[in-house]
């Protein structure tokens, strides 16, 4: 579960930074981003990220033809959680985190895999998500406006993916959905949002090695179909209004 969260600790500048002014912060990150990121692409990389001018999803694909700091302007936009991160102007318009309109972006994957292959049939879609199979009862009566947004990311969230599961099997019927990696336990995330301590990460690249070894032991499309099923019977319980 590190991987994506990786980028979001490089885009978090350190506390020293912090109390400078957005320029220079901004400056900060793409010196720190154009650090890690060479644009050597090995394999066929997709970004989603929400245009809030035309309120659509646009994909962009990453690429060697492609200059490297029009990478990292897209990598930025494609990550920018509203209110955490600022929003990025380029390609004249404004982007924000692809995940604002498309929590699990099934279609881009499979439309790249078909830039190789011709019959779907030999399309293997793995997905691995950084929501647990529950939303956990919380007190939020204390709760200030920041721990509510999040409270509310963490719902949206856990609501979208699970759509996107059921609708994967529903429009891509002759893919073969493999794995699907979630996690068993809760990620650190709730006391410190977005937060990067080292007992954190340790602790989420242990739980994603025992969540992939247990989709591997359940078997080859065992695993999504399980989770298809749990994502259904969970959108009938949310759905489903309670009497008070």
């Amino acid at each position: 579960y590190i991987m994506f969260f990786f980028f979001l600790m490089i885009r978090r500048p350190p506390r020293s930074t912090q109390s400078r002014s957005s320029a220079a912060s901004d400056v900060y990150k793409r010196q720190l981003l154009a650090q890690y990121i060479t644009c050597e692409w090995k394999r066929k990389i997709s970004l989603l990220a929400t245009n809030l001018d035309s309120a659509e999803t646009n994909v962009f694909y990453l690429d060697e033809t492609e200059d490297c700091q029009a990478s990292i302007e897209r990598l930025m936009g494609s990550s920018a959680l509203p209110i955490y991160f600022p929003y990025i102007p380029f390609d004249n318009t404004t982007y924000i985190d692809g995940a604002a309109i498309v929590s699990i972006d099934f279609g881009t994957a499979i439309k790249r895999c078909k830039e190789i292959v011709d019959d779907e049939s030999d399309i293997v879609i793995d997905a691995i998500l950084a929501n647990t199979r529950i939303v956990e009862h919380k007190d939020t009566s204390d709760y200030k406006a920041w721990h509510m947004f999040m409270r509310y990311l963490d719902i949206s969230g856990f609501v979208d993916t699970n759509s996107d599961l059921v609708h994967a099997r529903e429009d891509f019927p002759n893919i073969n959905f493999r794995y699907v990696i979630k996690p068993s336990e809760t990620l650190p995330s709730d006391k410190e949002p977005l937060g990067f301590g080292h007992g954190g990460i340790e602790y989420m690249l242990n739980l994603g090695q025992k969540d992939a070894q247990e989709a591997v032991k359940i078997g080859e499309g065992k695993s999504f179909d399980l989770a298809v099923e749990e994502a259904r019977e969970i959108l009938r319980a949310i759905r489903r209004p309670k009497k008070l």
